[in-house]
């Protein structure tokens, strides 16, 4: 399955559990290409909705975009990874293909210029913000470097792990559950002062 066909993936399972339908805000935390197919999800529906296309499978008014306040992404490899070059030559994963260091004709810069473009269209658009890995997998190289996790973001925060441990803390005090807490508190807090209820 390619990265489209994840975001399609997700989109069935969010409409079956009524995630969006139920709730007036849905924000993101994804972890690797899980941060591509969430945008490629947004776009998508936010292209369909823009149009004024009919959604044959749900019924909320506002888009998933208009509904998504932030979105925080761990190792997200926006810029390609050149791991999955190397992998992209040993395997027929279409994925692997698609995280490839992007060229004008790839999927990571036409998803970029997509991302960029549903902006204009949404008031506010969704804040994006990043984390990165700073040590080695096994030791040998990084997955998704600084750059490559970091492109178009309003914050980035560099995490003391590898690309798997980003999103595996061992305590409550490790850097990349502190982020996100304090991410999640903030923004309950200017729910509370705006007197905004029934949001998650």
């Amino acid at each position: 399955m390619d990265i489209p066909g994840v975001s399609r993936e997700l989109k069935r399972e969010l409409h079956e559990d009524g995630v969006f339908e139920d709730h007036d805000e849905v924000d993101f935390v994804a972890h690797s290409l899980g941060g591509l197919a969430v945008e490629r999800l947004l776009i998508d529906d936010q292209r369909d909705s823009y149009h004024g296309a009919k959604h044959a499978d749900y019924d909320n008014p506002r888009s998933m975009a208009d509904k998504t306040h932030f979105l925080y992404m761990f190792g997200t490899p926006f810029e390609g990874s050149r791991v999955a070059k190397v992998a992209a030559y040993l395997s027929d994963d279409p994925k692997l293909k698609q995280l490839s260091p992007r060229d004008e004709e790839e999927f990571l810069f036409k998803l970029s210029k997509e991302w960029v473009g549903i902006h204009p269209k949404l008031s506010p658009a969704p804040h994006r913000y990043c984390a990165y890995e700073t040590l080695r997998t096994d030791r040998a190289l990084l997955v998704v470097d600084k750059m490559g996790a970091t492109r178009q973001c309003e914050k980035m925060e560099d995490v003391m792990a590898d690309h798997l441990g980003l999103v595996k803390p061992c305590k409550k005090t490790d850097k990349s559950y502190t982020l996100l807490q304090e991410r999640v508190q903030h923004r309950l807090e200017q729910i509370t002062k705006h007197g905004k209820k029934n949001r998650q």
